[in-house]
């Protein structure tokens, strides 16, 4: 369990990170 809970924070993370990336990406343009 404690690991599902894990990759899901993992996830989140990642996908977070992407966004702010593709938000800095849209400001630099």
């Amino acid at each position: 369990m404690p690991t599902l809970l894990h990759l899901d924070s993992s996830a989140d993370l990642d996908t977070s990170r992407s966004r702010r990336l593709s938000q800095a990406v849209a400001d630099a343009w």
